[in-house]
């Protein structure tokens, strides 16, 4: 079946260069190196120095930590129009709080920190719309923080998946298709790999999803709640 780019990924965040004029951007941008990342290529590691700040052209690259019991925890999943490395903005020279990796083949607008602290003066709207991008990742662990007191296991992989249907997924006749692993799903909700294994398994013999390998297809998503 054929399948076409649903509305909500090809619509860009763009935050970092929001109520910016078309020469500021166009300043902005030319100033920016345009480098590709292969399917599952790190681009950096938590750790390391913030010396290079990225904005997303294409593809989708995820944010994560691991853990001292070397599991990977993602923190987020960032689709075109989005920003990272934000803490290359900083004067005082800081370190990257999470790894970024390419889930797909990606390309990304990359400053280094000199150029992006001199756009940055050039242009203050910059630093504002860094820090609003900054508050959004904020708001989103709180979220992510009271949904862990406040919801179930089931609720909060609903939640999600939906969400990244909406975010990420391609509108098919049979519904919304999301290229996403179990474990990795698992981890933007919050549950480990056996929960979300088993919540998923039911929601397919209750018609809500189906599985294939590495994708998901949200047939119902109102009977996710319900089921």
């Amino acid at each position: 079946m054929p399948q076409t780019q649903s509305k909500s990924q090809s619509a860009t965040v763009d935050w970092f260069i929001a109520n910016l004029g078309k020469h500021e951007v166009s300043a902005i941008l030319s100033s920016a190196t345009i480098k590709r990342f292969q399917a599952k290529e790190v681009i950096f590691r938590s750790g390391e120095p913030a010396n290079r700040l990225y904005l997303l052209r294409k593809g989708s690259v995820k944010f994560y930590r691991i853990t001292h019991a070397g599991h990977e925890v993602i923190l987020g999943w960032l689709i075109p129009g989005e920003a990272f490395g934000l803490g290359t903005l900083l004067a005082d020279l800081t370190e990257y709080i999470g790894t970024a990796e390419s889930i797909e083949n990606s390309e990304a607008y990359v400053w280094d920190s000199a150029t992006i602290r001199r756009r940055a003066t050039s242009y203050p709207r910059l630093t504002e719309n860094a820090l609003r991008i900054a508050l959004h990742y904020v708001a989103n662990f709180v979220g992510r923080h009271i949904s862990l007191v406040s919801s179930t296991a089931g609720e909060r992989l609903a939640r999600t998946l939906t969400k990244l249907g909406s975010r990420t997924g391609h509108l098919t006749p049979a519904g919304v298709e999301v290229g996403v692993k179990n474990e990795q799903l698992a981890s933007l909700a919050d549950i480990n790999f056996f929960t979300a294994s088993r919540l998923l398994k039911k929601w397919e013999r209750q018609g809500a999803v189906k599985k294939t390998r590495g994708k998901i297809l949200i047939r119902c998503p109102e009977k996710l709640l319900t089921a």
